[in-house]
């Protein structure tokens, strides 16, 4: 039986509780929130296609919403969702297209960092062959530190996401 993307069997709950509580900038004022947004005028909607990577792009596109809101939407920047799947399935020993686990796509986003969509583009199969260069671009530009935790509720989540500090990757097991 093949695993779907999210394996929460596999989930390092530890690692995830371990986080420290986003704790709010003194200098913090909530961001104007618009009645509609659209994030489709940054980013263009894409397919996964038949590969489990649902952790590399949830991740990955959270990181290039990040970019964007901090920019002002200058910031089009598409990072590699099939690179942070893979490197995320090495941090947890998955092998082959078995899906992967929140905690190890953070783990990759801290340690080695975030890939370019265009140094590892999105394959039409399974390949965890990641180009050599990639990886190495990648672990130069480590964008993301830390990782906190949103474990209270609604204002757990609205205050990084409305400080435009942070995003929010979510599992759902089905």
């Amino acid at each position: 039986e093949v695993a779907l993307g999210y394996r929460r069997d596999l989930e390092d709950v530890a690692f995830l509780a371990s986080a420290p509580k986003f704790v709010l900038p003194a200098n913090y004022r909530a961001a104007d929130v618009p009645d509609e947004f659209d994030p489709l005028k940054w980013f263009p909607a894409l397919s996964q296609g038949q590969i489990g990577s649902c952790a590399g792009w949830g991740s990955t596109t959270v990181c290039s919403g990040v970019a964007a809101i901090q920019t002002g939407g200058r910031s089009q920047t598409l990072f590699a969702p099939f690179f942070t799947y893979v490197m995320g399935q090495r941090k947890v020993g998955i092998h082959g297209d078995q899906g992967c686990t929140i905690s190890g796509v953070v783990q990759s986003l801290m340690e080695d960092g975030l890939a370019l969509d265009q140094e590892c583009p999105y394959p039409d199969q399974y390949d965890p062959q990641i180009v050599r260069e990639a990886a190495i671009k990648a672990a130069r530009g480590r964008l993301i530190r830390q990782h906190l935790r949103a474990k209270g509720g609604y204002d757990d989540c609205w205050e990084p996401l409305s400080a435009g500090v942070g995003g929010l990757i979510i599992g759902i097991p089905w």
